[in-house]
Parts: structure tokens; C-alpha cells; sequence
């Protein structure tokens, strides 16, 4: 049968669906060490084979629930058995981050957090995710968030406010908004710092009240005009609305035309270039006036705009690439996996982007066990 809608996704391992399976759960860690009033068959297993198990060692894992707290038990042993609110969060965003490398759709991780986690060291664990290439994490449990500074000498009075805000019990936080919430922040923080130092030009010693007519009426300008032209920003002197607009078209562009095979026909997608970088993108796919026709005069439309407008070429790419229809072809070799797949191969041969994972160097960091070690000091 012709593949539906696939996409390249991972499910992780849960220990729950793991035990109902009866097979490993692989990398995701243990919810309990314990299973029905006894030790773990596998921890039992393990240590009898390392002629380290007894019967004190199985007495304080069942006191205290965890193979971690149990002095009895030796070293590696404690090293090895770890259940997911023992683990430092890191390790499982650097799990999904691995895992995410090599899918096409969003892999979501859920973390256990402190009860009381600073704003600080929140915002730093969503900046490690974003680094793995994540783009959403799922906190468990109930939290609110308190200050760095009063989480020593916090009273009640200081945290009801905050615990009357706390979190469901699943809260999903997205990365694409923190970054642009941290860019809006920056923006609006350096754009009151630019309009205090004028007011204080601009304010006479003896009259403070006519600075503000003053500036008002004497605006300077944002960008001069011949630059705002090139780069397709907003002229503020000439009357234009704010926003990003595409710079003008030259009489002359450079094209070079390309031939896809896609799943519902030959597709012709010319690819245009200005003195600045890629211009304009055209893609024709069947009759006019036809459904598919339509689409890819849609996606050329769009794509016109973008890269006229100055974003980023490969972002342009990145959002082309891999979205599949229930019709795929091959092309010279590469899977056409719909009409804005063959449109992002076209910005492969084009530009010499590519779609391969980089390779992981051997000095990066080799992840040998998910554990704290600092909870065994």
C-alpha cells in the first residue's frame, strides 16, 4: 500500500507501557525499584550476579523505597538503579535531544522539577532544550515558581500569591515562545533605554515640561531613506506603515530552472536571484487552474515574499522540507516526499543545503549513565 501521512517520529519508552509489555523500558528511568512488595526482579537479578546481594540490602530498599538511599547497598549498584526523581533534568532533555536529531516531528519529554523552582533555573533548563533542538518540554506535577532571591528566607505571605498561581498538573512550555518573549523583553528594555536618553537631551535645565512637546514634534528619522530602500525596512519620513517590506524588484533577474518529479506530475520550479541573494521562487505543477496549480502559485507567492523581504534562507528551507502528502516519487535519486518537498530539493541544489544530521565529534560529551552523581556524595 502507498504510504498515508507518514512522518518520522520516535515514541519513548515509558516504564509503565514498559512493564504491561513486559520488556525493557531502555533509556527512560525507573518509576519504583520496588514491584509487589519486593525488590526489583531485575536489581535482585543484577546484584546476585554480582554477589553483592542480601538480605539487608533487600530490607532498605523495601524502607525506603529507592536503591539510591540504601547505604547497605554498594556503589554501583546505587550508581545504576536510579528512578526519574533522582535524576538531574538535564540528562533527560540531552536523551530527547538525541532522539530529536533524527525526527521530523516535535519529541515532547516530560520532567520531574524541584516543587520550588526559581525563574532562573527554569529559564536556564529551557535554554538547554533549545540547544538540544527541542521544541516543547512537559513539566509534571504542580509548581510555582518563586524569585532567586527569596527562595531562603521565603514566608507564607510572600509564597500564597504564588502558590495560589501554581501549574496543572501537565504544564507544556513552549521554547519558540520563550526566545521570543526574551527578544521582546531586550527589544522593549533597549527601546525605553534609547528614549529616556533622548528625553534627557532634549530637556531643557529650567523647563522640564516642554521636552516632551519638543520631542513630539521633531521626530527623528528611524532609517534613512536610501537604506530603508535596500534592506526593506519601513521609512517612518515617507509615510509607511511599520513592518518588514520586500525590496524593490531589478529589471534583471538571474534564474535557472529545474525539473521535479513529484507524485502528481512533473513540477517546474524556477529559482531567481537579485544582486543580494535569492529573490523570487516559481513553481508550476499541472493545469491552470487545477487544485494542484493553485497550491505550488501559493507556496511561490509566499516564498517570493520571504526571501525578497530579507528572512533567512534557511529557515525558508527548513519549513519546506520534509512535509509529505500520500503521494511520493523519486528524483535523481532523493524521495520527493510532496510538491514543497521537491521545492526545498530545489533549495539543496541551489544553495547546497542539506537535510543529513551532522555527525557528533568525539570530543563532545559521551553520555555513559542518566544520574547525579552529586546525590551520592
Amino acid at each position: 500500500l502507498a504510504p498515508r501521512h507518514e512522518a518520522l517520529l520516535a515514541i519513548r519508552a515509558e516504564a509503565n507501557l514498559a512493564d504491561l509489555a513486559e520488556v525493557s523500558p531502555g533509556l527512560e528511568p525507573l518509576d519504583s525499584v520496588v514491584e509487589e512488595g519486593r525488590p526489583l526482579a531485575l536489581l535482585q537479578q543484577i546484584a546476585q550476579r554480582r554477589r553483592v546481594w542480601n538480605e539487608t540490602i533487600a530490607a532498605e530498599v523495601l524502607e525506603k523505597q529507592s536503591v539510591r538511599e540504601a547505604e547497605s547497598a554498594p556503589r554501583p549498584l546505587r550508581r545504576l538503579f536510579a528512578k526519574h526523581t533522582e535524576i538531574a533534568p538535564e540528562w533527560p532533555l540531552k536523551i530527547l535531544g538525541a532522539a530529536q536529531r533524527h525526527c521530523d516531528l516535535p519529541v515532547t519529554g516530560e520532567l520531574e522539577l524541584p516543587e520550588a523552582l526559581t525563574h532562573e533555573a527554569l529559564a536556564e533548563l529551557l535554554r538547554a532544550a533549545r540547544g538540544y533542538g527541542l521544541r516543547q518540554v512537559r513539566i509534571a506535577g504542580e509548581h510555582h515558581f518563586l524569585p532567586e532571591a527569596s527562595i531562603p528566607e521565603a514566608t507564607e505571605a510572600e509564597t500564597a500569591p504564588l502558590a495560589a498561581e501554581a501549574a496543572e498538573a501537565s504544564l507544556v512550555l513552549s521554547l519558540e515562545d520563550l526566545a521570543a518573549a526574551e527578544d521582546e523583553a531586550v527589544s522593549d528594555e533597549a527601546a525605553a533605554s534609547d528614549a529616556a536618553s533622548l528625553a534627557a537631551e532634549n530637556s531643557p535645565p529650567l523647563e522640564p515640561e516642554a521636552s516632551v512637546s519638543e520631542t513630539t514634534d521633531s521626530p527623528e528619522p528611524a532609517a534613512d531613506s536610501l537604506a530603508a530602500s535596500i534592506l526593506g525596512v519601513a521609512d517612518p519620513a515617507a509615510g509607511d506603515a511599520p513592518g518588514i517590506r520586500p525590496r524593490p524588484r531589478p529589471e534583471v533577474l538571474q534564474a535557472s530552472n529545474r525539473l521535479i518529479h513529484t507524485g502528481c506530475g512533473p513540477m517546474h520550479v524556477s529559482f531567481a536571484r537579485d544582486a543580494l541573494g535569492p529573490y523570487e521562487v516559481r513553481a508550476q505543477l499541472g493545469p491552470t487552474g487545477t487544485c494542484a496549480s493553485a497550491q505550488t502559485e501559493t507556496i511561490s507567492r509566499l516564498l517570493s515574499l520571504c526571501l525578497s523581504s530579507g528572512v533567512d534562507q534557511r529557515l525558508v528551507y527548513e519549513q519546506l522540507r520534509g512535509v509529505r502528502c500520500p503521494k511520493s516519487a523519486v528524483d535523481r535519486g532523493d524521495k520527493i516526499l510532496s510538491c514543497s518537498d521537491g521545492i526545498a530539493r530545489v533549495f539543496e541544489r541551489e544553495l547546497g543545503l542539506s537535510r543529513k544530521v551532522p555527525e557528533i565529534s568525539e570530543e563532545e560529551e559521551e553520555i555513559t549513565a542518566v544520574t547525579d552523581l552529586a546525590s551520592l556524595q
